[in-house]
């Protein structure tokens, strides 16, 4: 059984829920994946737990281990939902000891060590889960002894000559550069017809996530990547598109892409654009992109394939704390980039977050200005949190003179855990995460861009109601 995790004790939410036309909640990809290697290359019966999508607490999880009995569970984790994963692997251990445990995610590669000695957890995968997590159930099975020889795996060894378990740790395992013969994720392993996306209609579309691409050369300060994803990896054109029309088999033609990068390569981008074209199948889909990578005719070829949505995650506005984050990128391409995605139609939204270590006010002040004055369809605003292993969090912890790592010690649940007493004035940060929001979406320019490029008055009104309740929701309401 592979377990999506519920949001049940989120240490914060980035983006208000107000912003209904985006999705609260996307298909577990990772899991669908890891579920559609296993089908492949094993003989395993596996399902997928979604608890996301299907509002499940503690309870109705329990009372779902309780009934289908699995052997393995397994869970892909963040830092930041590690609370969940630990729970419900105590769930599982009290119903059924000899249930093996297995969590993956970014979380078991920045703090395996902490991670492996929670009691309820049996072992972990560090990297890209699909053919280790295959290799670790096929090896429980068939011969426990042979653990040591999978690459990329921690485990507990209980054999009998020792009064307590040890831990193992394996070599890093391989990178998996051709993602061509990775299997399609399984999507009807899920309630995949629940996930639906407005943006586009009046009608609720049945959406999907998909990935054309794995890792990110960039190093932006405030993100962190394990050392094998900044192998920039592409499936090809075929694959990806093959893939799209077994989803709309499904009658899904709604997609978002979760590549880091998608424009990275912009005859790649082309070529799958073409293929869309050349097969007429008539879907809408949504990309992440930088600014450094978009021109006029990209976004004209993206348009016409179907592209509807574009999201840059700007960081800031300002260029000084552009270059502390290493983005990589100038305001005047930021500029052009917004510019070309407005006059092409195609809907723009960005991320800016406030609190980095050494911003001022006066730097949050002019990004504010600056984004109003740049007009995307959409902006999200929120604080900058120093994620763990990143170089902002070295810089913040270095700032702040505090000597010890406290994601070290959030990382054993041993401490309690407030991000607002990060920030040096987190109420002012809070005012301006307000007037932020409230600057932006009661502009004249927002509401004449919303009447003026929207496919319908329904659609008009639905976006206006948004920016209505953007005006009237706290922003400190977030869970901090």
């Amino acid at each position: 059984m592979l377990i999506s995790l519920p949001k049940i004790k989120p240490l914060f939410t980035e983006i208000p829920h107000i912003f209904e036309e985006e999705p609260r909640y996307y298909p577990p990809l990772d899991l669908m994946s890891i579920a559609a290697y296993l089908k492949k290359h094993s003989h395993h019966e596996v399902e997928i737990l979604d608890t996301q999508i299907l509002r499940m607490g503690y309870n109705e999880i329990r009372q779902e281990i309780k009934v289908k009995s699995p052997d393995v569970v397994g869970m892909t984790t963040t830092t930041y939902t590690l609370p969940e994963a630990i729970e419900i692997a105590k769930i599982v251990k009290e119903i059924n000891s000899s249930i093996h445990v297995i969590l993956g995610g970014t979380h078991t590669y920045i703090f395996p060590n902490e991670t492996i000695r929670f009691e309820a957890i049996d072992s972990l995968i560090v990297g890209e889960g699909e053919i280790a997590f295959t290799l670790l159930v096929n090896c429980l099975e068939q011969d426990r002894s042979k653990l040591s020889q999978i690459k990329g795996i921690i485990y507990k060894d209980n054999g009998q000559k020792y009064d307590f378990p040890r831990i193992i740790q394996t070599p890093a395992q391989d990178v998996i550069f051709d993602l061509d013969s990775l299997p399609f994720p399984q999507r009807e392993m899920i309630p995949y017809k629940k996930y639906l996306y407005q943006a586009s209609s009046l009608n609720s579309n049945i959406f999907t996530t998909i990935l054309s691409s794995r890792g990110c050369p960039y190093e932006c300060s405030y993100c962190y990547r394990p050392p094998f994803s900044k192998n920039f990896r592409a499936r090809s054109t075929a694959n990806v598109i093959n893939e799209i029309e077994e989803c709309i088999q499904l009658g899904i033609r709604e997609f978002i892409f979760v590549d880091d990068v998608f424009t990275l390569n912009r005859k790649r981008v082309f070529e799958l654009c073409d293929e869309i074209i050349k097969r007429n199948l008539k879907i809408k889909w949504r990309i992440k992109a930088r600014v450094n990578n978009i021109d006029y005719g990209l976004l004209l070829k993206l348009k016409e394939a179907g592209c509807s949505w574009i999201h840059y995650e700007l960081g800031t506005g300002t260029q000084r704390m552009l270059d502390l984050l290493k983005k990589e990128f100038t305001i005047e391409q930021i500029q052009s980039a917004i510019k070309v995605t407005n006059d092409v139609r195609i809907t723009s939204s960005v991320d800016i977050m406030f609190g980095f270590p050494e911003e001022t006010k006066e730097d949050i002040l002019k990004t504010i200005k600056f984004v109003n004055k740049l007009n995307p369809d959409f902006a999200y605003f929120s604080l900058a949190i120093p994620h763990p292993g990143t170089e902002i969090y070295k810089i913040w912890l270095s700032n702040s003179g505090i000597k010890k790592d406290l994601w070290q010690e959030y990382a054993n649940l041993n401490s309690e855990f407030k991000i607002l007493d990060w920030y040096q004035n987190p109420n002012e940060l809070i005012s301006l995460l307000n007037f932020a929001y409230k600057s932006f979406y009661f502009r004249l320019e927002f509401f004449l861009k919303q009447l003026l490029t929207v496919p319908s008055f329904g659609v008009f009104k639905n976006r206006i109601r948004i920016s209505l309740k953007a005006l009237s929701s706290e922003r400190n309401n977030h869970k901090i």
